[in-house]
């Protein structure tokens, strides 16, 4: 079965980017010239999703207005076709659709994807976190490679996967890595997932193979999300969830990111400002020059 739909949390307040966060949704920032969803956008287009469902808070609820037609914009522009060609409306994924769910109370990333589950039809899905951008200049080919990995071994869920340095175990879902499955490409590494446990001690992590940003998964999670218990902080673990499908019998897969493939997120300033440089050098290489020239901090240093 094919995935054309996904679920994109961006609820979150972003309070570790205040105070501009409080101007700007943190998923709005700009990486380089487009914003930071606009990137993630991109990348579910290149994989066969044309169905969005925004997970919201009523605080937010206006940041799916970006993918909609600004005729004023587009008014005052039309005489500037390299403007123009740069606007959402006129990108190769315009025909996609975006549904904006309100999700009344932050209790975690299960239960968004359970208020995400409003905006979808029936079938598989993708999820990519909204605050998170796969590749430099957004040339990633995660997304397409998990759901490709998905349809191919009717799997219940595939999860993309990077290894960290053991000091970094603690922040993320961390993999109990099964058997290696043969995808038949060089530089392309997966296995099944024996298990997942979220934030573990460095001494107990299983691995050192962190969750992604990038998720697979065919409707069958949710009777899972549903019957899940919050956790000592009120949240529903998406993380407990997973284990749960794997316990039940569920096939799930991790795939890890290719080598030298990077993920730029915009949780907190200093991580948003290396990106922001990394991204803006990248689409002009002619401030890594101005950067040496100035000796202002370069791509190398930031």
């Amino acid at each position: 079965m094919s995935v054309i739909q996904a679920i994109v949390p961006v609820a979150g307040l972003g309070t570790r980017m205040l105070p501009l966060s409080q101007a700007v949704p943190k998923e709005l920032l700009p990486l380089g010239s487009k914003p930071t969803l606009h990137w993630v956008a991109e990348e579910l287009g290149r994989a066969g999703v044309r169905h969005v469902s925004l997970v919201t808070s009523e605080a937010k609820r206006n940041i799916g207005r970006y993918f909609e037609t600004n005729s004023e914009i587009v008014s005052r522009i039309k005489n500037k076709p390299e403007l123009a060609a740069k606007l959402w409306c006129n990108s190769d994924w315009n025909s996609m659709q975006f549904q904006t769910v309100i999700q009344a109370e932050q209790l975690g990333l299960g239960h968004a994807v359970l208020c995400g589950r409003d905006g979808l039809r029936p079938g598989p899905f993708v999820l990519a976190l909204g605050d998170c951008v796969m590749g430099l200049g957004g040339e990633s080919s995660t997304t397409a490679r998990i759901v490709d990995v998905f349809t191919s071994n009717n799997a219940d869920a595939v999860i993309a996967f990077q290894k960290v340095p053991v000091d970094l175990v603690s922040r993320y879902g961390i993999a109990t890595l099964g058997a290696e499955l043969d995808l038949g490409e060089a530089g392309r590494v997966a296995f099944h997932l024996q298990g997942i446990v979220e934030k573990p001690h460095r001494d107990c992590a299983p691995s050192q193979f962190a969750v992604s940003a990038r998720y697979v998964f065919s409707d069958s999670i949710f009777p899972i999300l549903e019957q899940a218990r919050k956790d000592s902080s009120g949240e529903v673990q998406l993380t407990s969830a997973i284990q749960h499908l794997i316990e039940q019998g569920g096939k799930v897969i991790g795939v890890t990111l290719l080598e030298g493939e990077e993920r730029f997120d915009v949780g907190d300033y200093d991580s948003w400002a290396a990106g922001f440089i990394r991204f803006a050098m990248h689409e002009n290489p002619a401030l890594s020059k101005l950067s040496r020239e100035t000796g202002q901090p370069g791509a190398n240093q930031a």
